[in-house]
């Protein structure tokens, strides 16, 4: 747990390399690491809010991720860490009648000292939908080889029907699909112990798999005290957890710092008057390693085939 004044962010283990989730442009929206601000919402009241960690985003025009008009969508294979986290399943076992292997989960909770509104939070949750096309996607595809060829069938040849992420260009999703909020009687301890019980149990949910061919892919939990009536200067949590192969921990600090601005110019404005720069299909992490459209498994003896 790092504390910063009067946020915590707390993060289950993050490991380098997943797709990058929410690389927007910081001419599009501005993002400070890791120095303290104030963002101003009501007059009232004010969201103190640090960066739990810097990040590092790139905005680049990712020539492995494909969008067509007709199609109306973004696609990009799945890369080795991504398959690991997602993960792709191995198909012998499930003949032979065994469950499916369980999804890696990715769970950050930031505490603020303030309560959001719901229209104000659903409102900033589509808008960061509407930026970053891993937010709003579904995997198609079970990475089936053509065959087997070794005796332990480990060895594959071949990949007719590969893993890959597809974004409709319009969100066919809203807030309500991913927010989740849980009212708390009681005070601050009764809150903590709300959210750190959420935290524990979402790091040992490996169920995500199980919806990927529909998505999303993730979702938001507000832990707050009362319920929409009481006051809004009560503390809250924010508890975001997905699937690790659209995240990493960069990357969603960032995404919560782009959510949290947002809700609190919605609050103070009516509205965000800088939105930030929709995002094409990040590239994954193979790409910046290997070149775009590369992956460990064309890597031979000899070189990239």
């Amino acid at each position: 747990v790092t504390e910063f004044g009067p946020v915590t962010m707390k993060a289950s283990p993050s490991l380098i390399g997943a797709s990058i989730l929410c690389a927007y442009s910081p001419q599009g929206h501005a993002f400070t690491t890791p120095s303290s601000r104030k963002l101003a919402s009501r007059p009232s009241r004010s969201f103190d809010v640090s960066s739990a960690s810097s990040a590092t985003t790139l905005e680049v025009e990712d020539e492995s991720s494909t969008s067509t008009p007709n199609s109306g969508s973004q696609s990009r294979t799945l890369c080795s860490q991504e398959l690991l986290m997602l993960p792709r399943q191995y198909r012998p076992k499930l003949d032979e009648g065994n469950p499916l292997f369980p999804s890696m989960s990715h769970v950050t909770v930031t505490t603020l000292s303030a309560t959001p509104s719901i229209e104000a939070l659903s409102d900033a949750i589509e808008i960061a939908m509407d930026t970053h096309p891993l937010l709003r996607c579904h995997v198609e595809g079970d990475g089936e080889p053509d065959e087997r060829i070794d005796l332990f069938k480990m060895v594959r040849r071949g990949e007719p029907n590969p893993c890959t992420f597809v974004a409709p260009n319009a969100n066919p999703f809203k807030a309500t699909d991913v927010l989740e909020v849980v009212n708390i009687e009681g005070d601050d301890e009764d809150l903590r112990r709300s959210w750190q019980e959420n935290f524990n149990n979402g790091i040992d949910d490996g169920s995500w798999y199980e919806s990927a061919s529909i998505g999303p892919l993730w979702k938001l939990t507000l832990h707050r005290l009362g319920n929409e009536t009481s006051s809004s200067d009560s503390p809250c949590a924010l508890l975001f957890s997905s699937n690790h192969a659209i995240s990493d921990q960069g990357s969603v600090n960032v995404l919560m710092d782009q959510i949290i601005s947002d809700v609190a110019s919605i609050e103070s404005d009516g509205g965000v008057s800088n939105k930030p720069t929709v995002q094409g299909m990040p590239m994954a992490m193979e790409d910046s390693v290997l070149g775009l459209n590369n992956r460990w498994s064309d890597v031979q003896t000899g070189g990239i085939e």
